[in-house]
């Protein structure tokens, strides 16, 4: 969280502080958020080693990944109407790790491999 709070006011200290031209400013920025916006698409990739190891896709949050690919192909297609490439670029990458991270879930149950359930006699589940 401080990490977070640092860069943020660097950010705003070079933003309003710094006396480079706008361009400069614009074009600098611009990369730090599409640097943050891949990073942060790219996040719930932590969990792959996990995933190809039990071959289950139990740790990935199926509604973030799902939200991640609807909304970054919503915003690359935003940004191809802006022709604005801190736009397009990003959300492009973004959608395409949501796309493999959504894809993962094909490939992989949902639920451990080997792990089976029945059911008791007062009606829950538990593994066998």
């Amino acid at each position: 969280m401080v990490t977070l709070f640092t860069v943020i006011a660097l950010a705003q200290y070079y933003v309003f502080l710094s006396g480079a031209e706008p361009e400069v400013i614009n074009s600098r920025v611009g990369l730090l958020c599409c640097v943050g916006s891949i990073v942060f698409c790219a996040a719930p990739l932590i969990s792959l080693t996990e995933v190809f190891r039990t071959q289950c896709t139990d740790v990935l949050p199926f509604p973030l990944i799902l939200a991640t690919f609807l909304v970054t192909g919503l915003w690359w297609l935003y940004g191809l109407i802006l022709q604005n490439p801190f736009v397009q670029y990003p959300n492009l990458i973004g959608c395409g790790l949501a796309g493999f991270q959504l894809l993962l879930f094909v490939v992989y149950p949902n639920k451990r491999k080997g792990t089976t359930t029945t059911t008791t006699t007062n009606g829950e589940s538990r593994p066998v």
